[in-house]
């Protein structure tokens, strides 16, 4: 793909959802029914070069692990 590249994308439903139904989270309907082929339309607006993006991902986690560490420490016990 280059930048600005558009692509139609179609997913079987043996590699999507499957046989069975997804139900809608907010009305418990169907949101997508069982054996539906899944297309969706991309544009590719940009990209980082691989070495931008496994550092980013990185910070990410670094950051993620800090938060985590914090929100452990300090917790109040559990009541009961």
């Amino acid at each position: 793909m280059q930048k600005g590249g558009k692509y139609k994308i179609w997913i079987p439903s043996e590699i999507g959802y499957g046989p069975n139904d997804v139900p809608d989270q907010k009305t418990g309907g169907v949101a997508i029914p069982g054996g539906s082929l899944l297309i969706f339309d991309v544009e590719l607006q940009d990209f980082l070069p691989r070495d931008q993006f496994e550092a980013a991902m990185k910070q990410q986690q670094e950051q993620m692990q800090k938060a985590a560490e914090v929100g452990g420490q300090g917790a109040p016990p559990p009541q009961n």
